[in-house]
């Protein structure tokens, strides 16, 4: 009795396929990113994926070639062609995460990086690479330097000064502002309530010590300005 002889390939992924798998992952992170209030957590974690991968770059969906000319492109369109809300947005939503340094990184890509937001020429000149913090307003976005209390400009002192901190951060261990003043670059602050017993509760525990003494003397010193006669 004979048997047929019969061949096994691995077959190899198709281009088409290719493609719309990879829709199928952007869509997925833009749903996620759209309803990101309700699961914040797996919105970062959706859009660190696409960001490391180069998915945003090149995809089919529902039939659709999807192509942006740049990650800020990707950013404003209107889904399946991206998130469809300003970049601002996108970055108020993920702060604090890894996919936000992940995005930042990408921002600041080499001119004619694969991955590069702008492209593959860079970014055009008249962009300000040193433009890194915005006012989440609902009204106007406007773009202004980085300041001391800002995290950018945490991040930004951190990995040139305390990039141990920063890996620290990164993690989720500690937040930009108390790597800050574990730095020793910003000093710890404390809010204090309206009510006076409670603001005197809050100073006490917070101030022990040669601090509590000097404190009720720089307290005394402001009821009596020109001092004691």
């Amino acid at each position: 009795m004979s048997t047929a002889h019969v061949d096994y390939h691995v077959l190899k992924p198709t281009r088409e396929g290719i493609l719309a798998g990879r829709g199928a992952i952007v869509y997925g992170a833009i749903e996620a990113v759209l309803k990101g209030s309700m699961n914040r957590k797996y919105a970062c974690k959706m859009v660190l994926s696409i960001v490391k991968s180069g998915d945003w770059q090149e995809y089919t969906f529902a039939g659709e070639h999807v192509r942006p000319r740049d990650f800020m492109d990707f950013v404003k369109s209107d889904p399946p062609r991206g998130f469809g809300i300003e970049y601002p947005v996108l970055m108020k939503l993920i702060e604090g995460s890894e996919a936000y340094y992940a995005v930042e990184e990408l921002i600041r890509g080499k001119p004619g990086g694969a991955n590069n937001p702008y492209g593959r020429d860079g970014k055009p000149e008249e962009i300000k690479c040193d433009i890194i913090t915005l006012d989440y307003s609902p009204v106007a976005v406007i773009a202004k330097p980085p300041t001391g209390t800002s995290s950018s400009y945490a991040i930004s002192r951190l990995k040139h000064q305390a990039p141990e901190l920063l890996d620290e951060v990164k993690a989720g261990k500690i937040t930009p502002h108390a790597a800050m003043v574990q730095a020793g670059f910003r000093e710890r602050q404390i809010t204090i309530p309206a009510d006076p017993a409670k603001a005197a509760k809050r100073l006490r525990k917070n101030f022990v010590g040669e601090r509590w003494a000097e404190l009720l003397r720089e307290l005394h010193a402001l009821d009596d300005p020109g001092g004691s006669e």
